[in-house]
């Protein structure tokens, strides 16, 4: 029999698992205070069946019999468009960009024809970016062909990794046949990206992704595709697998197999949080934190790392734990039918306004945090990041969050019927509480490049604290 910790531990696993394939869609926000929960990734996900397990939605080069039958969704299309106008806050900030129209028209006009699902999915997907919403632009695909190589995307290049996982001077330069600065253009057509951060994440994940590589007009087998790299002005040809796989672990990698870990590294207590949901070990990560300043430690490292949010709670209650006070985001609120019935909310107004400040920020002078953050930072992560910067609270160390620190959140859920997709809307945007910060990016105080490891620059900067 396993003992009673592994079985907890496979337990856990699951769970987390479970939350992060079906997405928290439901986020509350107490706009006026602190507490924000955000869900963890775009929370646009593909259907569930009977059975209450993820539907994978085949692509192209392992379409299932169903995926080849064209069908009519105009009427999934109309809803979405009608649901996301009555609800998005896009619609009454004055943000809308003056081509939206063409966007939403190009979509209805797409779907007015019988579309198999995939293409429906990638015209729906299209419409989503004129949004400029993360949450919403991330993706409806979640499963599907690959390519089978590790590499990363920087500066708009994409360059293979060595075993070691920094970027090599090897550098793609076409994949089967097709430039790709136009691959890149495809992605940019099909998911939104907050920032430049953002961007980049994409292009490492999506221009690995079938779906992109047939609208570029790769040339590829359904299990192959060949890439042309070079290095040092030498010129070769890789050929590479296409693999099946989630967007998940392609979007983030590894399930996190626990909630929060802690340790002493030298006088640094370190906190390893991998994904932002409120339960007991947080609470024991708390406990731990005032116990330790009670014994003279005041050195602490937040590590956030390739975590994708969760309930912002969390960030608060660590905080809290050192002595100190969040600033306050600002936010609009926008109210509609989906909003009264999901979230009990009416207001009586169509739209509330509260305003950001760092006024409640409260730090304490006797501890020196830093967090560490990276690309793979989203949601309530980067909103731990942003009020640690913005508050003063400690300093944040690493490569910039892949969420904009203002952006739209706080997701409503509603279903497509004939397509079978639950679909999702931001119903409120978050404002930065310092309004003169970057509001599209969180830059790092102490910024890690590719080969280095922000843990190691963190504890080299609290050594000399």
């Amino acid at each position: 029999m396993l003992e009673r910790n592994e079985r907890n531990r496979i337990k856990l696993s699951k769970t987390i698992q479970v939350i992060i394939l079906l997405v928290t869609l439901f986020a509350f926000v107490s706009c006026g205070g602190n507490t924000a929960y955000e869900e963890n990734i775009s929370p646009t996900t593909s259907p569930s069946n009977s059975q209450g397990e993820t539907e994978v939605i085949p692509s192209q080069g392992t379409q299932s019999t169903t995926d080849q039958i064209k069908i009519d969704y105009s009427t999934d299309a109309l809803l979405a468009v009608t649901e996301i106008e009555n609800t998005h806050p896009i619609f009454i900030t004055g943000e809308l960009p003056d081509n939206y129209n063409d966007f939403r028209d190009e979509y209805l006009t797409r779907t007015s024809e019988p579309l198999t699902k995939t293409e429906f999915l990638l015209a729906t997907q299209k419409y989503l970016t004129i949004l400029s919403d993360g949450h919403m632009g991330g993706g409806l695909f979640k499963d599907g062909l690959f390519i089978d190589i590790d590499w990363v995307s920087e500066n708009s290049s994409i360059y293979l990794l060595n075993e070691n996982g920094t970027p090599s001077e090897t550098e793609v330069i076409e994949i089967g046949g097709v430039a790709l600065k136009d691959i890149m253009e495809q992605v940019d057509l099909y998911y939104y990206a907050e920032n430049d951060a953002a961007q980049q994440r994409q292009y490492s994940v999506y221009c690995r992704q079938e779906e992109m590589l047939s609208l570029a007009g790769c040339q590829y087998s359904g299990k192959s595709v060949m890439l042309t790299v070079q290095n040092n002005n030498t010129t070769s040809m890789i050929e590479c697998k296409l693999v099946f796989r989630t967007r998940l672990s392609e979007y983030y990698g590894k399930n996190p197999i626990y909630i929060i870990k802690h340790r002493m590294i030298d006088d640094v207590f370190y906190i390893d949080l991998r994904i932002f949901q409120n339960d007991k070990s947080i609470d024991d990560t708390a406990s731990a934190i005032k116990d330790a300043i009670e014994n003279g430690i005041y050195k602490f490292i937040i590590d956030i790392r390739d975590n994708g949010g969760g309930d912002s709670i969390v960030g608060e209650k660590l905080l809290d734990a050192m002595g100190m006070s969040v600033p306050s985001y600002g936010c609009y609120i926008r109210f509609s039918e989906l909003s009264e019935k999901q979230r009990g909310e009416s207001g009586g107004e169509e739209v509330v306004y509260y305003e950001p400040t760092t006024k409640s920020a409260q730090s304490n002078n006797n501890i020196s945090l830093s967090i560490l953050t990276n690309n793979n930072t989203f949601s309530s992560a980067t909103i731990l990041g942003v009020w640690v910067q913005d508050g003063k609270l400690g300093n944040v160390i690493g490569q910039p969050s892949s969420n904009s620190p203002t952006s739209y959140g706080d997701m409503l859920s509603f279903h497509l019927p004939v397509s079978g997709i639950d679909f999702s809307i931001s119903h409120k945007k978050f404002l930065r509480p310092d309004s003169d910060a970057d509001p599209t990016t969180l830059h790092p105080d102490i910024l890690a490049e590719s080969n280095e490891d922000a843990l190691e620059l963190a504890l080299d900067y609290l050594s000399q604290r």
